[in-house]
């Protein structure tokens, strides 16, 4: 028998998914690149878009590798001795690099610095307890801070294979051993205390949370070539089954939550609601998926707690998109993603069966308007004459905007705007020759979609006419390309 655990609880469990709490605290992370033993010349790019979310950790690792080769039949996500080994070697032989990173400045301890972060994440449930404590107790006020930003630290390993494929793993790092952070952070500094030239030459207590494979082939990987880093596809693809890298909040009360533009929050963001559930009969733990839910409004948290003590932070505003009800008290993580859909179905005139591909992005999240897409459409269409040139296929591209109202959980409607933009048209009889056209069409119509998780039924009728300044002999023989003015059809959409 499962039951839902109290609010209470689930921000002071110490059970299976005690690394999450209400409140959000900034990871640090680090890269360590180490290649497969038969990719000597292995590289990969550090860089990645999401740098604001984490406290980014740089110390040389150029001389790390793998003492395994790459093993092609492997899916490496299933557990795998001889590979975890390898691994927590790695992990193990640059963690005191990672906690020298963390802790010191030209060689000295800068607690100055973490005591920096801290404050940057101060929350207002904090800030009574921690003023009380600052008057007189200046250091216990201090290590309430601190202690968070030394306990949440995880180093990425990405091996490189020589078939362009990329296995990633992540390890937690701790500064000892310990029960809680107070027990490591005493037995850290009793070692290293006045020591710390010691620490980058230390191994540290690792704990692997997770391990996986990025594929160069793909539908993802041509999409996003060129504008998401290959660093991006792992911290995405990390984030799925390791919670502790996501952004965490609570859902409060108007489906609102506390994090903000300090934590790099932006419009149409996704949040997944989730509630903790125990079995009573193992006393295990597990997360529930629950509401699907997006920024409609970020809220300005960017504010000192300490020099405006009455000041409070601004909420983010969320609106549903799918899944269950997010209900208040409930865990909200984000959840990175490409903030594209692909869709793939036919429109249907008067006069021809006509099949679509298209491709939707969310521009909207940088100029603060919720669901608002850039689109791209190619139509492909068979047994076209123009102007009495017969063509055995032709294709159309379409670009415009579309804005999609939600209506629930469970549905949308959605208007937009298409303009053509590119046309050609080819015939086997001309050898293959590819004919560009001179068609500009404009397009505007409605469509109504039906969620599935990802997956998204949806219907749509469009009408469809020429550009009058751009008025072709072709355009004149039918009433347009598609020879009628009224185009209905459906589709799939998938959310990248």
């Amino acid at each position: 028998m499962k039951k839902l655990i109290l609010l209470a609880f689930v921000l002071f469990t110490t059970k299976n998914y005690s690394q999450i709490s209400s409140n959000n605290t900034k990871n640090h992370i680090s890269l360590v690149v180490a290649p497969f033993s038969d990719n000597e010349n292995g590289t990969f790019s550090s860089f990645t878009q999401y740098s604001s979310d984490f406290y980014i950790l740089d110390f040389d690792s150029s001389d790390a590798s793998l003492n395994l080769p790459f093993n092609k039949k492997s899916k490496y996500n299933k557990s795998d001795q001889n590979f975890e080994l390898e691994l927590t070697r790695v992990a193990k032989k640059y963690s005191g690099k990672m906690v020298a990173s963390l802790y010191l400045k030209d060689g000295a301890f800068d607690f100055e610095n973490l005591y920096s972060k801290g404050l940057d994440q101060l929350t207002e449930d904090q800030r009574a307890n921690y003023s009380a404590n600052f008057v007189g107790l200046k250091n216990s006020a201090e290590s309430q801070l601190i202690f968070p930003m030394i306990d949440s630290n995880y180093l990425f390993i990405v091996s490189p294979a020589k078939d362009g494929s990329i296995v990633w793993s992540v390890f937690r790092v701790f500064i000892a051993d310990g029960n809680n952070t107070r027990e490591r952070d005493a037995a850290f500094l009793d070692i290293y205390g006045e020591n710390p030239e010691k620490i980058a030459e230390s191994e540290f207590p690792v704990e692997l949370l997770g391990y996986g494979k990025l594929k160069k082939e793909g539908i993802l990987s041509a999409l996003t070539s060129g504008t998401i880093s290959e660093f991006d596809k792992v911290i995405m693809n990390a984030q799925k089954n390791i919670f502790q890298l996501r952004k965490k909040s609570l859902i409060l009360d108007g489906l609102k939550i506390a994090l903000g533009s300090i934590d790099g929050l932006k419009v149409d963001d996704l949040i997944i609601s989730y509630r903790l559930i125990e079995d009573e009969e193992t006393e295990e733990f597990e997360m529930q998926k629950m509401g699907v839910d997006r920024v409609k409004k970020v809220g300005n948290n960017d504010i000192d707690l300490i020099q405006n003590p009455n000041a409070k932070a601004e909420r983010s505003q969320l609106y549903a998109d799918g899944g269950r009800v997010s209900r208040q008290g409930y865990i909200a993580l984000e959840k990175k993603e490409v903030a594209m859909g692909l869709s793939a179905g036919i429109n249907i005139s008067e006069t021809s069966t006509i099949p679509y591909l298209k491709v939707d992005y969310r521009i909207g999240r940088y100029i603060g308007v919720p669901n608002l897409f850039f689109i791209a459409e190619a139509e492909f269409m068979g047994g076209v004459n123009i102007d009495g040139f017969g063509a055995d296929a032709a294709t159309l591209v379409n670009v415009g905007l579309q804005k999609t109202i939600n209506l629930g959980r469970k549905f949308n409607t959605s208007i937009y705007g298409l303009y053509s933009v590119y046309s050609a048209a080819g015939s086997a009889a001309s050898g293959g020759e590819v004919t560009e056209l001179d068609i500009q069409q404009i397009k505007a119509g409605v469509s109504f979609a039906i969620k599935f998780g990802n997956l998204q039924i949806m219907p749509h009728i469009t009408y469809a006419l020429d550009d009058p300044d751009t008025i072709t002999n072709f355009s004149s023989i039918d009433s347009n390309f598609y020879g009628s003015s009224i185009i209905v059809g459906a589709g799939l959409r998938y959310n990248l």
